[in-house]
């Protein structure tokens, strides 16, 4: 009988559970703790610990995809642009301001003050040079505490999804910014979206932070890819 291990936390503590965890024969549990908790809402597991202690004690085990960024693994989403400089301040103001109110109030300020990055993006050989604000590559759907950046995402289908959001005015990047919620930002012109297997991105001049489940890994350049492997969820 497989043994459970439970990450208790948010996308971080997830993070760093799956990358101790994924060579090993083990189902994985989550009970959410952390200040974005985005894993979890492509799957649906509740926020409520009681209830999150009652699926790992009789859910069902559900095979889904892990991803790979420059050597580390991942289960959710790995971004470029100004999702690192979100993470960044969120990681300063977390501690007095809380959960979603965190993320929205960095996002908001990077909205102002960053600028779009020059970068060749790969997808399954094929190349696209972009001056974008965003590149967000993943499996789950959301990141930034409930933006619906990846809204085609499957957790088991065997592929990537790509956004790219180019480099448009603030007023319009500002006026974009709440349909990311809803996933309606892939159908507005300036918004890019792809399928993939492998992805690779390199910055054009300016290092870019890669951000793999809400942490910043290291600068640019990133290699990605969904791998031939299953992580086992219990739901």
């Amino acid at each position: 009988m497989a043994l459970n291990i439970v990450s208790v936390g948010g996308d971080g503590t997830l993070f760093e559970t799956i990358n101790g965890m994924a060579n090993k024969k083990v189902n994985l549990g989550i009970i959410a703790g952390g200040t974005g908790n985005d894993f979890i809402r492509s799957v649906e597991i509740p926020t409520d610990i009681y209830e999150a202690l009652e699926i790992i004690k009789n859910g069902k085990i559900k095979d889904i995809d892990l991803g790979m960024v420059n050597g580390k693994y991942f289960i959710n989403v790995v971004s470029f642009g100004i999702d690192g400089e979100i993470v960044r301040i969120t990681d300063k103001i977390k501690k007095y301001i809380k959960g979603s109110a965190a993320y929205l109030s960095a996002t908001l300020k990077s909205l102002v003050v960053y600028k779009a990055k020059s970068m060749l993006i790969e997808i399954d050989g094929v190349k696209y040079h972009r001056e974008a604000y965003l590149v967000a590559v993943g499996n789950g759907k959301y990141f930034g505490g409930g933006m619906k950046v990846l809204p085609n995402a499957e957790i088991d289908d065997e592929l990537l999804d790509i956004c790219i959001v180019k480099k448009m005015s603030k007023v319009k990047l500002i006026a974009l910014f709440p349909s990311i919620f809803s996933g309606k930002h892939i159908s507005i012109k300036g918004v890019e979206y792809f399928k993939g297997k492998k992805v690779s991105i390199k910055s054009i001049k300016d290092k870019i932070i890669v951000n793999a489940d809400g942490n910043l890994i290291g600068p640019s350049p990133a290699k990605i890819e969904i791998l031939n492997k299953k992580i086992k969820l219990l739901v």
